[in-house]
């Protein structure tokens, strides 16, 4: 006669809660009501065969839906997709030793559920940030362990460059998302301020634009000052960029300035 196995009553929330200081108990309740928010992720149970095959089943059993949350969380309704996509993550998440386990496995579940990808190609930016990922931590771990300089230095390059193509791959997914569309933002000037836009400065209440500011400039530079109709240039009509339409300061006297010495008997 078997003996069926004994179930762990489930833990008194409540009263877990009550044991901590006053003080921690919202944050607490805020924090487990977060939790049970939040969409459950597929969770999958890895069986290696003799022969080495991997074959993924639900943790729970219900390997019908657990395949349709799979192809949910990858976009797509191609099982030949699915699987080859699945079968490359767990290649390179597995690292040397070629194995996935079951914990880094759900958890590239995890994220690709987060990143709800619409379709394969979306599915593809994801998997290779996943890569890009496992490369960065790979490296930054290689570096904080290494011994020797020249060793910390080429783990943290190669963090670098797996972090810099990580962002790449998010502002990628973001455009391939809203079509390709530039998103223009305008900046609003209003009298007496002033804007500088692309390297730029447009400047209201005084002067022709910003053209004629960068060719004032240059002529004040070059010793041809001057405020011609041609030209006009608000610099040599007193105005500043700081604030258009002020009146000409007084000459500043500069103490640093040495004047040439007159010879003696002069």
């Amino acid at each position: 006669m078997s003996k069926s196995k004994a179930v762990a009553p489930a833990p008194d929330i409540e009263g877990l809660i009550a044991a901590r200081p006053e003080r921690e108990q919202p944050a607490i309740r805020a924090s487990i009501k977060r939790f049970k928010e939040r969409p459950k992720r597929p969770v999958a149970k890895i069986n290696w065969e003799p022969d080495g095959a991997m074959n993924v089943r639900a943790a729970d059993g219900g390997d019908v839906f657990h395949t349709l949350q799979i192809a949910d969380a990858l976009g797509s309704n191609s099982p030949a997709f699915t699987d080859a996509m699945m079968g490359d993550l767990a290649s390179i998440l597995g690292g040397s030793s070629g194995g996935i386990t079951d914990r880094d496995y759900n958890a590239a579940l995890a994220v690709l559920s987060a990143v709800q990808p619409q379709n394969e190609m979306e599915a593809l930016l994801a998997g290779q940030m996943l890569a890009a990922n496992k490369g960065a931590m790979d490296s930054m771990r290689m570096a904080t362990k290494a011994d020797w300089m020249n060793q910390k230095s080429a783990g943290g390059n190669l963090a670098n460059k797996f972090m810099r193509t990580f962002v790449m791959q998010m502002e990628a997914l973001a455009k391939l998302r809203r079509g390709g569309e530039q998103i223009v933002k305008h900046v609003h000037v209003y009298e007496g301020g002033q804007a500088v836009v692309a390297g730029t400065i447009n400047q209201h209440g005084g002067g022709s634009g910003a053209k004629d500011g960068e060719r004032c400039l240059e002529a004040i530079e070059a010793g041809r000052i001057g405020a011609s109709a041609e030209m006009p240039c608000p610099l040599a009509q007193g105005n500043s960029l700081s604030g258009a339409g002020r009146e000409r300061e007084a000459p500043v006297s500069m103490p640093w300035r040495h004047e040439p010495r007159p010879a003696e008997g002069e």
